[in-house]
């Protein structure tokens, strides 16, 4: 299967690289658990009372920590080895906001030792080909001109969006392997 895959909330862990940048700029104690809305503006609540402009603090400002320095998520690059020796096609599918972060979340897949056999910075997402999506963000799991499967590994700013839902990308992974069969005559047409 053909299998679209973000990378941030999903197999990178940029929301806690984040989180530690904000806490120690702005002396605050914010945690995961606290970051309700995908919007940054809205989740870190010192942007709303300050000049500050979020996405230049994270992207530009704070880009190398934001981008680099998270770790994947515990097993991912094991799940993603395991899919892809299955025979899946793994395609990369993320929204970057600059030509430097798109290019140090190549580094940070290189880093890892990630595999994939395409990638895509993409906003719409559901013009790229795919039979599956894994994705964190409520914008392209309620997308309603994605055709792709959608499982969504759960966040705290997307317990109201769409797709079969996973803690982590393991159990994702999982469930893609183990029920191959099942998925794959989802996708099939009915006469």
């Amino acid at each position: 299967m053909r299998i679209k895959i973000d990378i941030d909330g999903v197999l990178r862990d940029m929301l806690s690289s984040m989180i530690s940048i904000y806490n120690e700029t702005f002396k605050q104690n914010l945690t995961i658990n606290q970051i309700e809305d995908y919007d940054i503006a809205k989740s870190f609540p010192a942007f709303q009372t300050t000049c500050r402009d979020p996405y230049k603090f994270f992207f530009d400002e704070h880009e190398k920590w934001t981008i680099l320095s998270p770790n994947p998520y515990d097993g991912v690059v094991f799940s993603m080895k395991k899919l892809h020796d299955k025979g899946h096609k793994l395609v990369i599918v993320t929204k970057q906001p600059s030509t430097a972060s798109k290019k140090d979340t190549i580094e940070w897949l290189y880093m890892w030792d990630i595999p994939y056999d395409e990638i895509h910075f993409a906003n719409e997402k559901w013009r790229i080909e795919g039979d599956i999506l894994i994705d964190d963000n409520p914008e392209y799991l309620n997308e309603e001109r994605e055709k792709s499967i959608k499982i969504c590994i759960n966040m705290p700013y997307n317990q109201g969006s769409n797709g079969i839902r996973f803690k982590t990308f393991n159990d994702a992974a999982d469930f893609i392997i183990d029920n191959e069969e099942l998925l794959s005559n989802l996708k099939k047409p009915t006469c």
